[in-house]
């Protein structure tokens, strides 16, 4: 997900690595779920749950293809 508009967003470069981390080592993150972690880390930040907000508006976690 995007993390930089007018600042970098920490939390959301931080839940982003634990997306990417899932995704390249599913073996060491298999007991880590990214959307409730993506949720843990906007509360200790911005104090609310914000995931399904910022995947509303630009589409979450998902594999993307390369040509």
């Amino acid at each position: 997900m995007p993390y930089n508009f007018y600042t970098t967003n920490i939390e959301t470069a931080i839940a982003d690595a634990y997306y990417l981390g899932k995704v390249l080592y599913p073996e060491k993150f298999k007991d880590v779920e990214p959307e409730k972690k993506a949720d843990e880390i906007y509360k200790a930040f911005l104090g609310k749950e914000r995931y399904s907000e910022m995947a509303k508006n630009f589409g979450g976690f998902k594999k993307i293809t390369l040509k």
